[in-house]
């Protein structure tokens, strides 16, 4: 139990990392410290510069003033690329929101490109240090010609790489990029998530919504702070089986925590009470089974995937910008993450025991809240944009030909529905009003 959480947390922390502006960037300059001194060793034994002094050969004044241009040019390159990725997110930041700021943190090609820019600057001031100019008793000239042929390679490399991250930087910033980025992590997140409708699986054991008793129950509280970002629930109905309980979670992925608060509920399933062995081992179990951030993470939490999309849309509602076409195609990218939604299976939020027992209850989000989520946050800030009016009921015909859950379906009517009525209580001009009523009329 305790190893399977602590593997879970570590890979929350790797994936942190990878995420993050540094890590990359720092191995590869961890990566030019080792092979600078490898390369340079090399050198030392073999004399490799002697053997095909046609090729290899180099002075010393000629490698010391290579090395030296290699390295100073290219550390001004690095601060000019770390300057345009500043104005690039705080560009980001204001026009389309600082949670996106993530986005470009974690972009691979920013992150190689300041990488190996700042791993060449420190590859050529270690191999400089090497070269050496000295008469016979101080043992010679040393030019260490193999690393110094590097150093030229991956300044021709970093050529390329800046050419690469001119046009990388300016097509990361466009809308459809940002679009794609985000819809991208949507569908990730669902899939992770929501896991494949399988005909010949055996249904889950039955399970009665959870009641709690009168009396006997024993709250849990937090012991951090930040967001919930992932919940084990075979860990928490493992450990309550265990101990004959019953555990209801108060907060789900997502959900923010403050330290002290009542995060979850516990008691006996039969009655007989629990003692404080017992609430010591649910209470680390609680621990074990869920992750706190300082903030929400996509990796797990369907709905702040979502958020981000939407929240696309609805900065493009905004007086400021009034780009109803920006919105139009966020709507647009919400449509494979909520028709993943649909058509798989969401996780449960009662998890049973072999016996049938319910022995864990869990804040979920499943299809019925992603289907809510872009109608609930959008239309309030559409009413006075017909066409996003439209791409909505569009968005909901496309989704109504894949739901088989009638339920659901009628959910996504009753949404439409509303927003017609809303839309006819507004001051909306007649035609677009009767384009829309016409919209709905030809749903599924």
């Amino acid at each position: 139990m305790i190893g399977r959480a602590g593997l879970r947390k570590a890979a929350r922390r790797a994936r942190g990392w990878l995420d993050s502006f540094w890590f990359i960037p720092s191995a590869c300059i961890l990566a030019a410290i080792a092979a600078a001194a490898a390369l340079v060793e090399v050198d030392r034994r073999f004399s490799l510069g002697g053997w095909l002094p046609g090729l290899l050969e180099l002075g010393v004044s000629g490698s010391r003033a290579m090395l030296s241009g290699i390295g100073g040019t290219v550390f001004g390159v690095a601060g000019t690329a770390f300057s345009i990725t500043i104005s690039v997110v705080a560009t980001a930041s204001t026009s389309y929101g600082p949670r996106l700021v993530r986005n470009f943190m974690a972009d691979r090609g920013n992150q190689v490109v300041l990488g190996v820019l700042s791993a060449t600057f420190v590859y050529s001031l270690l191999v400089l240090r090497t070269v050496k100019a000295g008469g016979q008793e101080a043992g010679g000239d040393f030019v260490p010609h193999i690393a110094v042929y590097v150093a030229i390679l991956l300044a021709v490399a970093d050529v390329f790489l800046l050419v690469y991250f001119i046009n990388h930087i300016a097509t990361s910033i466009r809308v459809e990029t940002l679009s794609r980025s985000t819809r991208d992590r949507f569908v990730d997140a669902v899939t992770r998530v929501f896991r494949e409708r399988d005909p010949e699986r055996p249904a889950e054991p039955a399970a009665e919504p959870v009641q709690a008793p009168a009396e006997g129950v024993h709250v849990l509280r937090a012991r951090a702070e930040g967001y919930v970002t992932n919940v084990d629930g075979s860990l928490l109905r493992d450990a309550a089986a265990a101990r004959d309980a019953v555990l209801a979670l108060d907060v789900g992925v997502g959900d923010p925590v403050a330290r002290g608060e009542r995060v979850a509920r516990v008691w006996s399933e039969t009655g007989a009470g629990l003692s404080e062995d017992d609430l010591a081992a649910l209470d680390r179990a609680l621990r074990q089974a869920t992750d706190v951030a300082a903030s929400r993470d996509p990796h797990r939490d369907v709905g702040y995937a979502e958020q981000q999309v939407v929240e696309l849309a609805v900065r493009a509602l905004s007086p400021g910008s009034n780009d109803p076409y920006t919105a139009i195609g966020a709507i647009d990218e919400l449509v494979p993450g909520i028709l993943l939604a649909v058509t798989r299976q969401a996780p449960p939020r009662l998890l049973a025991d072999d016996a049938g027992v319910t022995r864990a209850a869990i804040p979920r989000v499943g299809a019925a809240e992603v289907i809510d989520l872009p109608f609930t946050h959008i239309v309030p800030y559409a009413l006075g944009q017909p066409l996003v009016l439209e791409a909505l009921v569009g968005m909901a015909g496309r989704v109504l030909r894949r739901v088989e859950d009638e339920r659901l379906a009628a959910r996504l009517r009753g949404h439409v529905a509303t927003m017609v009525e809303l839309v006819e209580r507004a001051d909306v001009p007649g035609a677009d009003a009767e384009r829309l009523r016409e919209a709905a009329a030809r749903l599924p």
